[in-house]
């Protein structure tokens, strides 16, 4: 039995960057849903207990928790094999990308994703800066794969994991995703990697992963 127990929502790409972590490194653990709709001051104990933020994903590695899910990710990949660099430029390309998705990817896209597809009532003037914050960071993206097959080193690392998260729901924008062929691609060779399973299909209830 794992010592890890992951606490998550099947509709946030946050929650999904670890569970793909795990999926993709076969690492075995404990997962725990957590309905991410539910106001923060109100979620489960141990939620509470656990995330000093009260956000999702929480890990928790026999009894200590850990949050923020970039810092989730880089917690992970110092333990494993895959996904990591020994060295130590590359490591730094790695956290340049991770600060990069938090601050652009993270806030356009998911925002962007979340009230197109969950609220009804967004004012047309905060989609339409969601929308233009979202094509710049897109673009950026684009450009940056169009020589390189993933974003480090030319192999798979977590700044992939973190920044693909929720470019495979970019449908749910109602963005022209024809617009970023290289994306695509990129989004493409992530999903043959081994363990790879599209965000859709992240658990909706408690369960053990061997």
């Amino acid at each position: 039995m794992s010592n890890y127990t992951l606490f998550g929502d099947y509709r946030s790409g946050n929650c999904y960057k670890p569970v793909l972590f795990m999926a993709l490194s076969s690492t075995p653990y404990a997962y725990r849903h957590e309905d991410v709709t539910v106001p923060r001051t109100e979620r489960s104990d141990e939620i509470q207990g656990s995330s000093r933020f009260g956000q999702l994903p929480v890990l928790i590695d026999d009894g200590t928790a850990m949050c923020q899910s970039n810092s989730i990710l880089c917690f992970l990949s110092n333990r494993s094999v895959l996904f990591n660099f020994s060295d130590y430029l590359h490591r730094q390309q790695v956290m340049e990308w991770l600060f990069w998705e938090s601050c652009n990817i993270g806030k356009s896209v998911s925002n962007l994703r979340w009230l197109t597809k969950f609220s009804a009532n967004t004012a047309e003037d905060i989609l339409a800066d969601l929308r233009d914050r979202a094509v710049k960071d897109l673009d950026r993206l684009e450009q940056e794969l169009t020589s390189k097959p993933f974003l480090v080193n030319d192999t798979p690392s977590i700044a992939d994991i973190s920044i693909c998260a929720y470019l495979y729901w970019l449908k749910d924008t109602g963005l022209d995703t024809g617009r970023w062929p290289q994306i695509k691609a990129w989004l493409d060779r992530i999903s043959e990697l081994p363990g790879w399973f599209h965000p859709d299909d992240m658990p909706r209830d408690s369960r053990e992963f061997a």
